[in-house]
């Protein structure tokens, strides 16, 4: 008998997770502003880095925008393309 090992999904993992659900199921919407990191880490209740390494991942799967200065918004990534480019909607 043979078993594969488990592996568990690390909090930044979990944490794109979440927020791409949100944006998936329209609970954040196209140009909203997200609070700073500092405030979506102490909601969240985990590290302000976890929370920096995941919408750096959200913004270069093209689902966020972020305008120094300004903030870190919800990209309309079906308009632009976004999403197509790596391949999310052909199942790859």
């Amino acid at each position: 008998m043979k078993f594969e090992p488990i592996e568990a999904a690390s909090l930044t993992d979990l944490f794109i997770e979440q927020m791409e659900q949100k944006i998936f199921t329209g609970e954040l919407k196209a140009g909203d502003r997200l609070p700073p990191e500092r405030e979506i880490a102490k909601s969240m209740q985990i590290s302000q880095t976890i929370v920096n390494n995941g919408l750096a991942v959200l913004a270069g799967r093209g689902l966020l925008k972020v305008v120094p200065r300004k903030g870190t918004f919800v990209s309309d990534y079906l308009n632009e393309g976004g999403l197509e480019a790596h391949g999310f909607f052909q199942g790859k």
